[in-house]
């Protein structure tokens, strides 16, 4: 189902027929993602590859390039922060895991955010193992080293899974929260520039595309907070006694508050 929420969409729009779903009707599901096959569709047009074949399976071949990235930096991650026996195991684990197999190559949100977070992880702890040699130098030998990726990368892939599935969210907040903690506040990066000079902006950035893309494709910015905002009315007058959410078997209780 959620396959078809992000696909379906983009699919309307270029004329070729569907019926959008309640959902996509009042607001409640951010276009970011299916923004992404919209453009994939519109390349295939300027291509006149927009055949019915090619339309189907144009988003899968996407997806597993995205998923083949996800193996990449999980890879990457892993020979980062244990040693090539640990690697082996854990390529072996992802390569033979059923439902990774099943879901990772599907237009689900869950698949790309999946990709955008050990992504986002691998950029992350490159910059604290950065943090960790520059500060076992003398000063004027640190500034010769060459400089790894820096932690906005990491900040910004990190908004984007946000964005993309808000459950991201508890990952980053984890991680994020840990570093912050231990950061030292003689170091060059101190707290206050973390806070303030990366993570607001980038969020701020981020918030603001999603934001302006759902205006533009909704006219309207509501969905979620239109409901919410109904119900609290309607509780407040007493027109209901209770509310039940009855929510997806993918979905998670984050929703439901």
């Amino acid at each position: 189902m959620m396959a078809a929420a992000t696909t379906h969409p983009p699919y309307i729009f270029h004329g070729m027929g569907g019926h959008l779903t309640w959902e996509w009707k009042h607001g409640l599901r951010s276009y970011l993602h299916p923004l992404i096959f919209a453009a994939l569709y519109k390349i295939m047009a300027l291509l006149h590859l927009d055949t019915p074949w090619f339309m189907v399976m144009a988003p899968y071949l996407l997806q597993s390039v995205s998923a083949s990235f996800g193996d990449l930096y999980l890879y990457k991650l892993s020979k980062l922060i244990f040693n090539n026996h640990v690697v082996e195991w854990t390529l072996f684990s992802q390569r033979v895991n059923w439902f990774m197999f099943f879901c990772i190559t599907r237009t689900l949100s869950n698949s790309l955010k999946t990709v955008l977070t050990v992504t986002g992880l691998y950029y992350w702890f490159v910059a604290i193992e950065f943090l960790k040699v520059t500060s076992a130098v003398p000063k004027q030998h640190a500034a010769s080293k060459q400089s790894p990726p820096s932690r906005k990368i990491a900040l910004l892939i990190a908004a984007l899974a946000c964005a993309i599935r808000r459950t991201s969210a508890i990952t980053w907040l984890y991680v994020g929260l840990l570093d912050f903690i231990q950061m030292n506040m003689k170091s060059k990066k101190s707290k206050s520039h973390f806070l303030f000079l990366e993570v607001i902006p980038i969020s701020v950035i981020v918030l603001s595309v999603t934001t302006f893309l759902d205006c533009w494709m909704y006219g309207s910015q509501g969905g979620t907070e239109d409901v919410m905002f109904y119900l609290s009315q309607e509780a407040h007058d007493g027109g209901v006694k209770s509310v039940l959410f009855l929510m997806p078997c993918h979905s998670t209780p984050y929703y439901s508050t």
